[in-house]
């Protein structure tokens, strides 16, 4: 469960990467490689890529995991950690796999560290207030992010917009700031989206 968990913190990552973040970590006396064949074969875990390369927890169980506020111990959680120091050291000058760019900038802007924002994209910023906004429940944070991509000279897409300005509006609601909220959720009526357009 610990290392399913563990898992569940990526939105898909490679084997590679699970190998560079774990080293040499045994799972209940297992390899690692050996409890994500018997995850795949209990349909826990999906495979893809051109030779079965990236792994993804499968949604219902990502979801059970967090409902049941399962945390990661403390042994990945330090992995983790010093995974990310070692990325934010190295990310502008080794190529990084797919995987690892999405999760560790996605971590970085989570944790306020200082990222290059060429390496940035907007669905980093989304990804990060999601789970800023859903699990983490730091609704000033997600305040401060949206304000930051909305404020950068990016081409956003609409659906990306909307998305943000939506967890704008909802962090804004959360934390009282009245005036704010009024003047962010006319961008709804001013765009004409509702639920159901986007």
């Amino acid at each position: 469960m610990e290392f399913l968990t563990f898992l569940c913190e990526f939105d898909f990552v490679s084997r590679t990467l699970i190998s560079e973040i774990t080293g040499n970590i045994k799972v209940g006396g297992e390899n690692y490689i050996d409890i994500i064949e018997n995850f795949i074969r209990s349909s826990l875990c999906e495979e893809f890529g051109t030779d079965g390369e990236y792994i993804r927890v499968n949604d219902p169980i990502r979801d059970y995991i967090r409902r049941n506020r399962h945390r990661i111990n403390t042994m990945y959680n330090n992995c983790l950690h010093q995974h990310l120091n070692s990325f934010l050291r190295t990310y502008q000058s080794e190529e990084k796999d797919t995987s690892d760019l999405f999760y560790s900038l996605k971590q970085a802007l989570i944790q306020g560290k200082d990222v290059d924002h060429r390496y940035l994209i907007p669905s980093h910023y989304l990804r990060a207030i999601k789970e800023l906004y859903d699990q983490k429940k730091r609704y000033k944070t997600v305040i401060e992010l949206a304000d930051r991509v909305l404020a950068n000279d990016y081409a956003l897409e609409n659906r990306i917009v909307y998305k943000i300005k939506l967890y704008l509006c909802l962090s804004l609601a959360r934390l009282n700031h009245r005036d704010r909220f009024f003047k962010e959720i006319n961008y709804f009526h001013a765009s004409g989206y509702d639920n159901t357009s986007v």
